[in-house]
């Protein structure tokens, strides 16, 4: 049996056939997550999981890329409750996703007022991770950790976090790991699982994080409809295709 640890199959691409995706993947003694990225997706992802009796579980979170609002608190922007009242179904298996998201954020400290309303955004990235942390204390529940051109900071804010006063020892997953060795090592000691998508079947792809990292702190995913291995190539990807994944990491 294979899981995909990572299935958006809440997203539109899949609207008209995801029974059947699921069903396909089902066939094949694959089974899933699906993952939930905003207060939308989430009792959907819930939705499509109770609609099988195994197999298919859900997550539930909100994508850092969700918080567009940088004039407020997070908790003005998010209500933890929410999701508090999700994670009590017996379908929800994580919390997630959630992280940081710096791509297309000024890097460069200065006066330009962008690179200020840049540093709001992560800072309230990383607020809505430590109200994630303290539910996943709650429920025991682990967490699907986002983490893209961020990897130094997320390490950083979870290493000087007080894991032991706040109770919160079931950690997680970095979904579609795209960090260093040094970086995956430090992840590792954190208690962090990494997960890899159909990237690792393209021809460019660097393999050396995969050949040393511990076997059972590697997971694979699809990310779908995103990612899609080769072959199949090109195309909207599902589930059933981590079997390609899965032969490359095996390699």
């Amino acid at each position: 049996m294979l899981i995909d640890t990572h299935a958006h199959l809440t997203s539109e691409a899949f609207d008209k056939d995801y029974k059947d995706v699921i069903q396909r993947a089902l066939d094949a003694n694959i089974w899933m997550i699906v993952v939930g990225s905003d207060l939308e997706s989430s009792p959907r992802a819930v939705e499509i999981a109770e609609e099988f009796p195994k197999g298919v579980f859900a997550s539930v979170g909100l994508h850092p890329k969700k918080i567009q609002d940088p004039y407020h608190s997070i908790k003005e922007l998010l209500n933890i409750d929410d999701f508090r009242d999700l994670v009590r179904h017996p379908k929800v298996v994580a919390l997630g996703e959630t992280g940081l998201d710096y791509h297309d954020l000024p890097e460069s400290p200065g006066e330009d007022p962008e690179v200020h309303l840049a540093l709001k955004y992560k800072q309230l990235q990383k607020d809505a991770i430590e109200l994630f942390v303290k539910l996943s204390a709650e429920t025991r529940l682990p967490i699907i950790m986002h983490c893209r051109e961020a990897q130094d900071e997320l390490i950083e804010w979870l290493e000087a976090f007080d894991f032991a006063s706040s109770g919160f020892d079931t950690r997680g997953v970095i979904h579609l790991y795209e960090g260093s060795l040094e970086q995956a090592r430090r992840f590792i000691q954190l208690d962090f699982a990494l997960s890899f998508t159909g990237l690792v079947t393209h021809a460019h792809y660097n393999t050396v994080v995969i050949s040393q990292i511990p076997l059972q702190k590697l997971l694979i995913e699809s990310d779908c409809p995103y990612l899609t291995p080769d072959p199949p190539g090109a195309g909207r990807n599902e589930p059933l295709f981590i079997r390609e994944t899965m032969k490359a990491v095996a390699l």
